[in-house]
């Protein structure tokens, strides 16, 4: 069964600079997707709730912890799933939207 494979790169309060400055390095990189806390939500309202990038053919996942941690940027193992098939965080939210780079 074919499997996908996106490598998660957790910051705190820094992903919306750090995805801008991934793809300003590399031709042909793009935002492709990207959803924000709101009011009322765990997240700093306007933070990066979850956020998709496309950074010289490989898929990653950027967002915004909501905790405060040790540390202000991390690596998070990989996550696979079926070919097709929308992984749960993707599914939490209705407002997960496509967009073009910020």
């Amino acid at each position: 069964m074919p499997r996908s494979v996106f490598t998660a790169l957790m910051y705190e309060g820094a992903a919306q600079e750090a995805m801008n400055f991934y793809i300003s390095l590399f031709k042909g990189s793009e935002i492709t997707r990207i959803e924000r806390y709101g009011a009322g939500e765990p997240g700093a309202e306007g933070s990066i709730k979850i956020a998709t990038l496309k950074l010289a053919g490989h898929d990653l996942i950027c967002f915004d912890s909501p905790v405060k941690h040790a540390f202000t940027f991390t690596r998070r193992s990989r996550y696979s799933s079926s070919a097709g098939a929308r992984p749960s965080w993707m599914r939490r939210s209705n407002n997960f939207q496509p967009a073009g780079r910020l």
